[in-house]
């Protein structure tokens, strides 16, 4: 019974996660993502518009046991993969927001989200080493997952009209060494 509580409520901050996301919008996370500083902005973009998809896909496979123990597992690697990323980050001495929870948590990355998510992974590993209570056919497992994913991902691809598009700043567009306010005394000289 243990294990379907600390499986459950690792599961749930999966999904509040997510939909959490959602409702951000993809060019909030994206920026959220790029003060990371681990990625390009274009894999910044491409990231934000599948994790919170992924997010919920793995949530909701959790949740119905679908393909077990494969989410648990993949589960366990997401909650790690944040904590590497957040480690990283605390490495270089920069601060960046967490975007956990979208706008509903304003967090910067710390020590103690650190400890979160490794305690929510660790909370998985029960979970995912017992069988799975609820055993759904398969199809009606497959229904429900590719639901999920079809709708989290148009939801984050609506909520991508204002997409992120980090602009150069001015002096650097055309290659120009010398922008238009120091161009006239480049020319004098």
């Amino acid at each position: 019974m243990a294990c379907i509580i600390l499986g459950f409520i690792a599961t749930s901050v999966l999904l509040v996660a997510a939909l959490a996301k959602l409702v951000e919008g993809q060019a909030e996370l994206t920026r959220q993502i790029m003060g990371f500083a681990i990625l390009p902005p274009a894999g910044a973009r491409h990231l934000a518009r599948a994790l919170p998809a992924a997010e919920l896909s793995i949530g909701i496979s959790l949740l119905i046991g679908f393909a077990w123990p494969f989410p648990g597992w993949i589960g366990i690697g997401i909650y790690l993969a944040y904590s590497a990323a957040i480690v990283s980050v605390l490495l270089r001495g920069k601060r960046a927001e967490c975007g956990c929870f979208g706008r509903f948590t304003k967090s910067e990355t710390s020590a103690l989200l650190i400890v979160r998510n490794l305690l929510l992974a660790a909370m998985l590993i029960p979970a995912t080493l017992a069988p799975h209570p609820l055993q759904l056919p398969n199809w009606v497992s497959i229904t429900i997952v590719a639901l999920t994913a079809g709708f989290s991902w148009f939801a984050s691809r609506s909520h991508s009209a204002n997409r992120f598009h980090p602009q150069p700043p001015p002096n650097t567009r055309n290659n120009d060494p010398h922008p238009p306010e120091r161009r006239h005394h480049a020319e004098a000289t």
